[in-house]
């Protein structure tokens, strides 16, 4: 009897003790490093850190907000713990991009700026940036452009009409869309393993001359490859997959596996 008692005591006080941390609030401090000034917040334990404030900085782009002044410890958790936090803000320099915020993923929409060989960013205001809008870079005359593993569709038209001489695709990247690359200057283009799907025009009008698809892949669209130098052609896996519509998708002929 005497242990059963215990037993229900000490469930009483471990509840007890959960809802006290649970209900109880914490602070939540802002060092903008050079932006505007914000307010601090409170949130109760285990509430969920949405819509976490922005500051204004001319010039530059919020990346992501540390935990840490040295900015090497981000914020990588969407609830409060049963502390105080003061977050640090980490900013680029990043004039001429806009970009939308959708279902929590940062979607580049407009290239307006000056550079010519630029670096997208992997984070923009603590979201991850995963997607290229439709012509987003389109007709900018870009020389160089490199973007982060957090990319999962490059979208239509989206460096159209460039100068890119070469472009690594990172891996995470699944969609590269309508003429994606669509008449810039490539002679060499590396797909990682991730991309399923390679749109239609995506690569006409370049200069390639080698391209290797990889296993991955399972749809390539009308004239992906049509109008450049191609020489040789590596298909991982079945090489022949894709010998139905080899003149559709661009390919030479004599280049057809048999």
């Amino acid at each position: 009897m005497k242990k059963k008692a215990f037993i229900v005591i000490l469930v009483i006080m471990t509840f007890l003790m959960g809802s006290c941390v649970y209900g109880k609030e914490y602070v939540m401090s802002f060092n903008s490093m050079g932006g505007s000034e914000l307010n601090d917040i409170s949130f109760e334990h285990e509430e969920k850190l949405t819509n976490l404030p922005v500051p204004d900085k001319d010039g530059y782009i919020l990346e992501r907000w540390y935990l840490d002044e040295n900015l090497e410890e981000p914020l990588n958790f969407n609830k409060m713990p049963d502390e105080n936090l003061t977050l640090y803000a980490n900013w680029i320099n990043y004039t001429g991009i806009d970009y939308a915020i959708l279902n929590n993923e940062v979607i580049i929409t407009n290239y307006y700026g000056y550079k010519k060989d630029i670096q997208i960013p992997m984070w923009i205001e603590n979201y991850p940036v995963t997607t290229i809008g439709v012509g987003a870079f389109y007709f900018n005359d870009l020389t160089s452009v490199t973007i982060p593993d957090s990319i999962k569709t490059i979208g239509e038209f989206s460096f159209a009409g460039n100068s890119l001489t070469s472009f690594t695709i990172p891996d995470g990247v699944i969609v590269i869309d309508e003429a994606a690359f669509y008449s810039n200057n490539l002679t060499n283009i590396s797909i990682q393993e991730s991309v399923t799907t390679i749109g239609h025009s995506a690569f006409f009008n370049n200069q390639l001359n080698s391209i290797i698809i990889p296993e991955a892949v399972i749809t390539i669209n009308e004239a992906a490859f049509a109008e450049n130098d191609l020489t040789n052609i590596t298909i991982i896996g079945d090489e022949m997959r894709f010998n139905d519509k080899w003149d559709f998708i661009g390919f030479p002929e004599e280049l057809k596996p048999v």
